[in-house]
Order: structure tokens, then C-alpha cells, then sequence
């Protein structure tokens, strides 16, 4: 009932809890800046937790370690499905070595080639499972 006396209303943002008392003339522009700005945050935050939870790896040694602390991995890999294939066969009989959970158990599978290969830093050149040619970096993670 305050509130109405004084013609606002409590916005509380979901990602920070931050709470707001805007008037209700100025919401119509208020709104959409506070979506903004949240999106922008949420999108940062994103991209910060994918970054830390990125790893690069050029061998299969270094890839049961990585999966059981729940890394997502960008290795140079020659892209052959029967390699894949391979590889989910593996890291699926390996995961039981490697973790304490049958939640965490489960085959590597690839997740996607990122477009920009410019960033990644060093030139792919044999693949990190079977050693043929790499063509690109590609991101792989458990599959749950």
C-alpha cells in the first residue's frame, strides 16, 4: 500500500538480489535497461565460468585427470567419426578408474569446433587420441 501511495514499485533483480523502488512512470524505461544489464552480467558470468572450465590438452594421458575434476576439453583432433567412436569406448571404460560417482561415469564425446581457431594459440598438428593428422581444436566433454 506504500508503495501505490508513492506511485512506485519494488524490482528485485534475480541474479544479484538487488532490490530497487522505481516509480511507476519510469518503468517503461527503466525495465528494459535493467534486462539489459542483467543479461550482460549473466552472459559475463558465462563466459568466465566456461573459461575456467576450459582446458587444453594435446594427449589422451592428460584427459581422464582433466574429466574427473569436470574440465571441458579443447584438443586437436583429426575429426574421424570411427575416432570418436573410439574415444567415447574408452573414456567410458576408463571413467570407473577415475571416479568415485557413477554419476561422473561416462563417455567423452565432442561438443563443438569453435569457429575462431585464431585464439586457441598453437597449431593443431596430430590428432590427441590416435595420433593421425589433427584438422582442428574441438571442444569435448563428458556426456551425463
Amino acid at each position: 500500500p506504500r508503495d501505490i501511495e508513492n506511485k512506485s514499485v519494488r524490482i528485485v533483480i534475480r541474479d544479484n538480489m538487488q532490490k530497487l523502488d522505481v516509480p511507476i512512470a519510469e518503468l517503461e524505461k527503466k525495465v528494459p535497461v535493467l534486462l539489459d544489464d542483467m543479461q550482460n552480467r549473466l552472459l559475463e558470468n558465462a563466459r568466465c565460468r566456461q573459461k575456467e572450465s576450459t582446458v587444453q590438452l594435446d594427449s589422451f594421458d592428460q584427459v581422464m585427470p582433466a574429466l574427473a575434476k569436470k574440465k571441458i576439453l579443447l584438443v586437436p583432433w583429426c575429426e574421424s567419426t570411427k575416432c570418436e567412436e573410439d574415444i567415447k569406448l574408452e573414456t567410458t571404460k576408463l571413467s570407473f578408474d577415475y571416479c568415485d560417482s557413477q554419476e561422473l561415469s561416462g563417455a567423452m564425446k565432442s561438443l563443438c569446433i569453435p569457429e575462431d581457431q585464431s585464439s586457441i594459440g598453437k597449431t593443431a598438428s596430430k590428432c590427441f587420441f590416435c595420433g593421425n593428422p589433427a584438422n582442428r581444436f574441438t571442444l569435448f566433454g563428458r556426456s551425463y
